[in-house]
């Protein structure tokens, strides 16, 4: 699902993701995610690290937003997050988010593989 830096190169099937999630958008309520452990380094040769957070939002893009930030992936490098944040499905400018407790760079513990980016 990461593409590469340019629109131009993001899969088709990031672009009908979207374009679902915006459909299906008025029927979520909340978005909860929790992680305990992560890769560092993944998805090659990764070691287990304790990552201990949980968040949620109604904004499932926001949540995601925040998620891929605290993975050490760079925003740019999960396509449908673009396309979502262009058909207004929820907030995808990190400094727009309202990220109450620990901010992403203090939970911060992990790094993507550079074949993941």
């Amino acid at each position: 699902m990461h593409a590469g830096t340019s629109a131009s190169s993001i899969p088709c099937d990031e672009l009908q993701l979207a374009i679902v999630a915006k459909h299906l958008r008025p029927s979520w309520a909340l978005r909860w995610s929790t992680g305990s452990k992560a890769w560092r380094e993944w998805p090659v040769n990764g070691t287990p690290v304790s990552v201990q957070v949980a968040f949620a939002s109604p904004d499932f893009l926001a949540a995601d937003r925040v998620a891929v930030e605290i993975m050490g992936i760079p925003s740019y490098a999960v396509g449908y997050m673009q396309y979502a944040a262009e058909l207004g499905v929820g907030q995808y400018d990190l400094s727009k988010i309202d990220i109450r407790g620990e901010q992403p760079e203090a939970v911060k513990r992990l790094q993507a593989h550079q074949s993941a980016t």
